[in-house]
């Protein structure tokens, strides 16, 4: 993951349009294929946390030579 540029939203389903974005700058680099980043739930609320990822992939297909992917996950944490 040190290759690549990404950042990461974490949010509650129903719960205003509440969420924490964290780029990969603002994260602690744990080796090079893993990094940890502290969310503050005051600010994203109360519920099952989500994470969506969005990452900037390095690709000569593309006209602006990077691809852009996003994926959603629950993280199975539930904030009360």
């Amino acid at each position: 993951m040190d290759d690549i540029d990404f950042s990461c939203r974490f949010f509650v389903y129903y719960c205003s349009n509440a969420s924490q974005i964290i780029k990969k700058s603002e994260m602690i680099r744990v080796n090079e294929n893993s990094y940890t980043c502290y969310i503050d739930t005051k600010i994203i609320g109360t519920g099952e946390i989500w994470l969506e990822t969005t990452a900037y992939l390095p690709d000569s297909d593309y006209e602006s030579g990077t691809r852009v992917e996003i994926d959603k996950i629950n993280t199975g944490i539930k904030t009360v």
